[in-house]
């Protein structure tokens, strides 16, 4: 069950892991660049200097893990995580089922038997 995807999991790896981080740091970086274009329109002239997209990115990504956990239940409702595994799950013939399940009794054997 601990690999099974949910929102907070997601956020976490895009926030944590250094194989992602670099993905979510880069996508926040572009659009904060594209955010500054539209609301310069007719207020100044030029970009904003590429340190300040670099420190208002950076700040973003330090601040986001304490703002997206009210996501969470609309993200696992949108992405249909629940419904989408059940599905699968039916559909499974008892030999795959089995493959499945299989790993998380090997997992916990010990338990099971005591």
């Amino acid at each position: 069950a601990d690999k099974i995807l949910s929102s907070p999991k997601l956020w976490d790896s895009m926030l944590s892991d250094p194989t992602t981080t670099p993905a979510l740091y880069d996508l926040v970086r572009v659009h904060f660049q594209k955010f500054c274009g539209i609301i310069s329109m007719g207020l100044f002239r030029g970009k904003p200097a590429s340190q300040t997209v670099d420190i208002v990115t950076r700040t973003v990504i330090e601040k986001l893990p304490n703002h997206v956990h009210v996501l969470h239940e609309y993200i696992d409702k949108t992405m249909g995580l629940e419904h989408t595994l059940r599905t699968k799950m039916e559909a499974m013939t008892s030999a795959k089922f089995e493959r499945v399940l299989h790993p998380i009794f090997e997992e916990d054997e010990l338990t099971l038997i005591l």
